[in-house]
């Protein structure tokens, strides 16, 4: 519940930003009664985690935007590399939000976030690449719903499979072969 009223905090925080103290807080206030942040609320679920980093490194880069301490820079990397780490979805927005500070004249500070945010990418990486390979692993899944969904018959033969129909068991032997 903490990191939901954190999150909820941290939208407001970053909504006084750009806009006026009222529609801050209506912000905040417009998260705190979302249906889906009130039922996640139950159980800590990626999402929510997710939710708090993509938002604190949002906040953080906006400070870091607005001054010119170093120390805002160095947390919104490793907000994003928190945020990595809970989905990897987020891979390239560092990436992009340090291309944009180098553009605007911000080598150094876009230099160090985007070196904060690597490092625990990186040791991620070399971490999974000495895990031992098994089938099982989130490449074999992606490959099993492509070769699924290339398929527009296999959900109505899965289901008839399990009765023994023919027809059924034909369409899903070409499929797994």
């Amino acid at each position: 519940m903490r990191i939901v009223m954190a999150t909820v905090v941290l939208t407001a925080l970053l909504a006084r930003q750009w806009l006026g103290v009222a529609s801050s807080i209506g912000a905040g206030l417009l998260l705190a009664l979302w249906p889906h942040h009130l039922a996640a609320t139950g159980v800590l679920q990626p999402e929510v985690m997710f939710g708090f980093f993509l938002v604190a490194s949002l906040y953080a880069f906006a400070r870091a935007w607005r001054s010119a301490r170093i120390a805002w820079w160095i947390v919104a990397g490793l907000a994003f590399a928190c945020a990595y780490l809970v989905n990897p979805v987020v891979l390239l927005f560092p990436v992009f939000v340090a291309a944009l500070a180098w553009w605007h004249g911000r080598k150094r500070p876009a230099l160090a976030m985007l070196a904060v945010f690597l490092v625990p990418v990186l040791a991620m990486g070399v971490r999974s690449a000495g895990l031992p390979h098994t089938d099982d692993a989130s490449q074999g899944r992606a490959a099993m719903n492509f070769v699924q969904g290339s398929w527009p018959n296999y959900h109505q033969a899965a289901r008839r499979f399990r009765s023994g129909d023919p027809i059924a068991v034909e369409i899903t032997r070409h499929i797994t072969v």
